[in-house]
C-alpha cells in the first residue's frame, strides 16, 4: 500500500500533435487499462472520489483517489488476480487500506461495480524535474489525446507543460477534465 498526492497539468491535443511528441519514441510507449468502479447510484462520483483498477506490466493496481485543496490524494495496493476475479464477478472488495477508506465515507464497498473501462497508450518524459505523460485514450469508441505535467505544485506542473508544449509547438489547451469523467461523460 502507498499513498502519494497527484498534482498534474493537462492539455487536450490532437492527433497530429501526438503523432508528432511521440515520433521516433513508439519504442518507449506501454499500454495500461483503467477499469473504473462506482455503484448504481453514481456514490463514488457524488463524493468527489474516483475509484479504478489498473493493469500495467501484467500487475493489477487498486487505487482511490480523493480530491484536495491542490491535487488529489491517491491510495495505491497491489491486487492479485484473483481478487480482482472476485471483484468483477462476484462483487467481493478486497481487503486493505482502500476498503477501510471507502467505508470511512459510507460506501457499500460490495455494491461496486465496473462501469467503464479506458485504455491508454503511454509515454513517459523526464523533462525539467517533472514527469511528462503523453496520452492516447480509448473508451466508449472515443479516442482522445492528452498531454500531462505532474509536479510538486500545480503553478510548477502547469508553467512546465506550458513550456514543453511550446518547445515542441504544440497548442496548449488547458484540460480540468479527467479521463475517469471523460470516460463516464461518454456512456
Amino acid at each position: 500500500m502507498s499513498t502519494n498526492l497527484e498534482i498534474e497539468a493537462k492539455s487536450l491535443i490532437d492527433e497530429k500533435s501526438y503523432r508528432k511528441l511521440v515520433e521516433g519514441k513508439t519504442d518507449k510507449c506501454y499500454t495500461q487499462t483503467n477499469y473504473y468502479l462506482d455503484n448504481k447510484k453514481s456514490e463514488l462520483h457524488k463524493k468527489k472520489l474516483g475509484l479504478r483498477v489498473r493493469e500495467k506490466d501484467g500487475e493489477l493496481e487498486l487505487t482511490l483517489k480523493v480530491k484536495q485543496k491542490e491535487g488529489k490524494l491517491e491510495i495505491n495496493q497491489l491486487i492479485s488476480d484473483k481478487d480482482f476475479f472476485n471483484l468483477k464477478v462476484k462483487s467481493i472488495f478486497p481487503e486493505g487500506e482502500v476498503k477501510i477508506k471507502l467505508l470511512e465515507y459510507e460506501i457499500d464497498v460490495n455494491k461496486l461495480y465496473v462501469f467503464t473501462t479506458l485504455v491508454t497508450i503511454r509515454l513517459d518524459l523526464e523533462y525539467k524535474g517533472c514527469l511528462i505523460s503523453i496520452d492516447n485514450s480509448s473508451f466508449s469508441g472515443i479516442t482522445d489525446y492528452e498531454v500531462e505535467c505532474e509536479a510538486d505544485s500545480m503553478e510548477k506542473a502547469k508553467s512546465t507543460l506550458i513550456e514543453f508544449l511550446k518547445e515542441n509547438e504544440v497548442p496548449y489547451q488547458e484540460n480540468f477534465v479527467s479521463k475517469l469523467k471523460r470516460a463516464r461523460d461518454s456512456l
